[in-house]
């Protein structure tokens, strides 16, 4: 665990690209939510493989997301019992049901599907709020958060000796 957050804190503190960082943490905010054992979920992991986004950011982004969607369960349940009772819909879910191949997606269950449609919708905005959130963090608290005593307490800690070496700030003499 503090390997894992090591590296998120060298990922947030490197020249990587603000928009990367934004991608893993919006993919693992999909991946999150959508319940773990679902076609869906490997998708996004082969996408995060497939893409140059940080593994380390999304690993824990998506650890986070897993918890918050506990909390949104009740949300994706009524979400998606709407969407499966909806008339409107009723042709389109005829087709579902008769297309034998889409049954693995397993859009009939109400928290799968409710979760699917929330990840789809709020992915292209969710990329542009992390984007904003390392560009914010890099440029306006990076500086502050580096001046906190609780900072310099940590940077007699395994903990720093491990982000050093994971960083190579060391070898540099930045540290």
């Amino acid at each position: 665990m503090l390997n894992l957050f090591a590296k998120l804190m060298k990922a947030l503190n490197s020249e990587t690209s603000p928009w990367s960082l934004a991608a893993a943490a919006a993919l693992a905010m999909c991946a999150g939510f959508i319940p773990l054992l679902s076609l869906q979920v490997l998708i996004i992991v082969g996408i995060v493989f497939s893409l140059r986004v940080n593994g380390s950011l999304f690993l824990a982004c998506w650890l986070f997301f897993t918890g918050t969607a506990y909390l949104l369960d009740p949300l994706f349940h009524s979400l998606g019992e709407w969407l499966l009772a909806h008339q409107g819909l009723s042709s389109f879910w005829q087709s579902y049901e008769q297309a034998n191949w889409l049954w693995i997606f397993q859009l009939h269950h109400t928290i799968r599907l409710g979760a699917t449609v929330v990840s789809l919708v709020l992915f292209v905005p969710a990329i542009f709020f992390f984007k904003w959130l390392v560009v914010h963090y890099r440029k306006d608290i990076q500086a502050r958060v580096n001046k906190w005593p609780i900072m310099q307490v940590l940077k007699g800690t395994k903990f720093w000796r491990v982000y050093r070496s994971l960083s190579g700030l060391h070898a540099r003499g930045q540290l």
